[in-house]
């Protein structure tokens, strides 16, 4: 069985995606934490967690597109 060809920027964009989903389950477990301190810490790497997750996913679709032959060539 052959595997198929991964486009490039594919990993980033999943990775990207999981770490949002990752950040932002945070709150959710901050709120479940009896302790005050950590509660506080989740809730505030939760934000920056989330826009990492975003950036990784852009610059896997940015990856992507630039891999990919522009459509417009035949109408110049």
């Amino acid at each position: 069985m052959s595997r198929a060809v991964s486009s490039p920027g594919r990993g980033l964009m999943v990775g990207g995606a999981l770490l949002m989903v990752v950040a932002a389950l945070l709150p959710v477990a901050a709120s479940l934490l009896p302790v005050g301190a950590a509660a506080t810490v989740l809730w505030l790497v939760s934000m920056p967690g989330c826009l990492a997750g975003a950036a990784l996913t852009a610059a896997g679709l940015l990856r992507r597109r630039r891999g990919q032959p522009d459509r417009d060539e035949g109408w110049g």
